[in-house]
């Protein structure tokens, strides 16, 4: 907790801008008291004996890219894909809410401090300006589970064609940073505008994407 005693001071945002490396997978032969390596590393009741089982397994074939960007009004999106020579195997796209409420620019999303849009079981998103119910009939969880499928089938990060809301207008963020020009504005039903979460993931899978060809894990 910080000095007033109100807050707690560590924070559940991802690590930011790029990261990059070797991917060692979480295993349940993963135990919950690492007994340390001798002349090497204490022992360390908290520690989930990764260091131990990379020492035995050797370097992995996987590599790792996370990327990272704060969008400057109480959200940040995080993008992690994992590529094993030369294909993606995993393109998991999240957006993670401020660790303060006042952070968060709409009002209806404040009760979401410091949850992942993904993982919070609660998470709805709200109503667009002048509607009366939701916008898009997929919900968050499961827009990002078909994207991953649909990025690992075909090995494109850019290319959405056929996932629920993948095209039509860009009308911007339309609730996580609310635009009043927005709030009048016919949004036919019939021609729903592209779900914006998938802005945010075309930009930050563009940035992925060239630091993966630089680095020639994938083409």
């Amino acid at each position: 907790m910080d000095n007033a005693g109100k807050k707690p001071v560590w924070s559940v945002q991802p690590p930011k801008g790029m990261l990059k490396g070797d991917y060692y997978r979480i295993e349940e032969r993963f135990p919950p008291y690492y007994p340390g390596v001798e002349g090497e590393f204490p022992a360390d009741p908290g520690h989930l004996g990764i260091v131990e089982a990379v020492k035995a397994d050797g370097k992995p074939s996987k590599k790792l890219y996370s990327y990272s960007e704060d969008y400057g009004y109480g959200l940040t999106g995080w993008l992690k894909v994992v590529v094993e020579n030369g294909r993606i195997r995993s393109c998991r796209f999240d957006e993670i809410f401020a660790d303060n409420e006042e952070d968060i620019v709409h009002p209806e999303l404040k009760k979401y401090y410091r949850q992942s849009k993904y993982d919070c079981p609660a998470y709805e998103d709200p109503f667009p300006s002048g509607w009366d119910r939701h916008a898009f009939l997929v919900g968050f969880r499961t827009q990002m589970d078909n994207l991953n499928l649909k990025v690992c089938a075909t090995q494109n990060m850019l290319d959405l064609t056929g996932l629920p809301h993948a095209a039509g207008r860009d009308m911007g963020m339309i609730w996580d940073n609310p635009n009043p020009d927005h709030e009048h504005l016919d949004m036919d039903p019939k021609n729903r505008p592209m779900y914006p979460a998938f802005i945010n993931y075309l930009r930050m899978a563009k940035v992925v994407l060239e630091e993966m060809r630089k680095d020639g894990v994938f083409q």
